[in-house]
């Protein structure tokens, strides 16, 4: 079991040890980009207790998912030791209503420490209430749509069009739903606070219309089904096929 050789890590920073590879995970700094849900549903369940489980598959599986997290909430270190190598050159990411995205050899000077990593999301409005990083505060919720070039690597359930994929099982389409329910209700709190933007709003939309098509896909899995055909012939239908689809 890997339980040395990583840096002194604060409090709040939580360790899933497992035979061949640990995860850490530092809840401050998720932003919900899900590809961690998405990437490896058996490692990654936000229903279960845990819920990360190194061992549900190889250590090069969970390093390779682990590495798809933008915002560097997630961490990895295999059993011989060995961290993440970053990214090379460093990449940077700068768009409107976004954190700042990095990948590589980062160093980031702070007022009091240097803090190397790997991966990180910065803020760049002023809100946030854990600097240096983005902590979804302030207007900085325009990423999502495009939350596979963050990563570079599409997910399982990578959707064609807003997020839903057309040939996840339903566990899949499940976890999904739940990960959009997640968003939507961080989204509608920030709206009963007053914190919301037009973005936010344009955002709460788009939730609505892939909670429409998650169930959609699930009615049409289980009409196939039924029929003796096959489920995966399902596919995700036009916002203005599902709109206002109740469970």
């Amino acid at each position: 079991m890997p339980t040395s050789g990583w840096p002194a890590l604060p409090d709040h920073v939580k360790t899933y040890r497992g035979r061949s590879v640990d995860v850490t995970f530092d809840a401050r700094r998720c932003l919900h980009a899900a590809r961690c849900l998405s990437g490896l549903p058996e490692v990654f369940d936000a229903k279960r207790r845990p819920w990360i489980l190194p061992d549900a598959a190889s250590a090069e599986d969970v390093a390779e998912v682990v590495r798809r997290c933008p915002s560097g909430a997630l961490h990895y270190r295999l059993a011989g030791g060995e961290p993440e190598s970053p990214a090379t050159p460093t990449q940077v990411s700068a768009r409107e209503h976004e954190p700042i995205w990095l990948r590589g050899d980062l160093h980031i000077h702070t007022a009091d420490a240097v803090i190397a990593d790997t991966r990180a999301a910065l803020c760049r409005c002023g809100a946030t209430a854990n600097a240096p990083f983005c902590d979804a505060t302030g207007d900085c919720r325009g990423w999502h749509d495009r939350g596979a070039e963050l990563d570079g690597t599409p997910s399982r359930t990578e959707a064609p069009t807003s997020g839903v994929g057309g040939h996840m099982d339903d566990s899949q389409i499940h976890g999904k739903i739940e990960q959009l329910v997640a968003e939507e209700r961080d989204l509608w709190q920030r709206e009963a606070s007053g914190n919301a933007g037009d973005s936010d709003r344009r955002r709460m939309q788009e939730l609505k219309v892939s909670l429409d098509q998650c169930w959609d896909l699930l009615r049409q899995r289980r009409a196939l089904r039924e029929a003796d055909r096959d489920p995966d012939a399902a596919d995700v239908r036009r916002p203005e096929v599902v709109e206002g689809y109740e469970q």
